[in-house]
């Protein structure tokens, strides 16, 4: 092939560029790159080495360069699922979601790996458009995974306890505790025939019911008269026991970090239900002394309540001191314990209670 050079008004022949067979040749070096010639695999490895020495900005021209000039590369998934992953790490969250959103409309790849980076960006994101607080749009980036067949039991797993996240964060209880539900009963049937390493997914679903459960509990208010607030307080009661259960859970399927967080919601759960009760003004129809009595008997009922939130508090203290990964929980946990210690000191019982067998 013959190469034409046109002369400049300053009679300079101007640097020319070609494609020839996938390959940019060119008669000077190129100011990005510094290279005469080069092809999708130069590129893309020249991006990396320029992420390893720290110059972002220049491997995302490069990464663009290479999408620019070679849109049918099989690099071209790859540096788009890179340049997503760079602006991630800046916290740019608009431009690493269109990135992502290239690839998640894009059709299927045929190779497996390539499939891989293909779902990796739907996850990514979903994770994108929740950080810029778009929740539904990363409920439907879910269900859109979920509606593919081919993906594995552990890419399922996490495809649902992503979707009830982002359920729960959109204020959408209800529809969240269906499928963190799904999702639990998806990782018992899957643990069957497959072994999960990783329970932290299983643990997450387990906690947030857990969580939803406890917003419904503090959404009931106790108050006179007398047959209303038996009647209240046997709903808040059933709800305690039922989050206590789901945080047991969760404490079951997760780490030493699990047990820590849910441990101080279990204890927080009695400690405010103690709080709630002692802290209610007496029937206004009782004389002084019967308040006086009144008072009294409602702070030997509800000692054991004391009892029993310090009892989560320290066994779950125990088993987070084992974790690095749960020192903010801990710090937490020591903070509610000492406040029991020095408040309730004087009215807690001995800590021995059916909860803490359960632990």
């Amino acid at each position: 092939m013959a190469l034409v050079l046109q002369a400049c008004a300053h009679g300079q022949p101007e640097p020319l560029r070609v494609v020839l067979d996938g390959l940019v040749l060119r008669t000077d070096r190129d100011p990005l790159t510094n290279l005469e010639a080069y092809d999708p695999p130069t590129l893309f490895h020249l991006a990396l080495e320029e992420e390893r020495k720290g110059k972002v900005a220049v491997a995302r021209r490069i990464y663009l360069r290479l999408l620019e000039e070679f849109p049918e590369s099989s690099f071209w998934l790859a540096s788009r699922f890179n340049l997503g992953l760079s602006f991630e790490g800046t916290e740019e969250w608009q431009q690493a979601t269109e990135h992502y959103l290239a690839i998640a409309v894009s059709s299927l790849p045929k190779v497996e790996a390539d499939r891989r980076v293909w779902l990796d960006a739907h996850f990514r994101l979903a994770v994108c458009t929740s950080k810029s607080g778009d929740w539904w749009r990363a409920v439907a980036v879910f269900e859109y995974v979920l509606g593919e067949e081919w993906i594995s039991p552990v890419q399922r797993l996490e495809a649902l306890v992503g979707k009830g996240i982002a359920l729960h964060e959109a204020d959408d209880a209800t529809g969240a505790e269906i499928v963190f539900a799904k999702a639990l009963r998806h990782f018992q049937e899957a643990s069957r025939v497959e072994r999960f390493d990783d329970r932290g997914l299983a643990a997450e679903a387990a906690f947030r019911m857990g969580e939803i459960t406890r917003n419904r509990y503090e959404s009931v208010k106790l108050a006179f008269p007398q047959e209303i607030l038996m009647q209240r307080l046997e709903e808040k009661c059933e709800l305690l026991l039922a989050a206590q259960s789901r945080y047991l859970r969760a404490i079951r399927y997760g780490d030493a970090h699990t047990v820590a967080a849910a441990g101080l919601c279990i204890g927080s759960l009695y400690e405010s239900l103690h709080d709630m009760i002692v802290g209610m003004e007496a029937p206004r129809e009782l004389s002084d002394a019967q308040v006086s009595v009144y008072e009294e008997e409602v702070r030997q009922r509800v000692r054991v309540l004391v009892a029993k939130a310090l009892s989560a508090y320290e066994r779950s203290l125990e088993v987070g001191r084992r974790a690095s990964t749960a020192q903010a929980w801990v710090a937490r946990l020591e903070a509610a314990v000492d406040r029991l210690q020095s408040v309730y000191l004087g009215t807690a019982a001995s800590p021995e209670t059916t909860f803490e067998n359960r632990l």
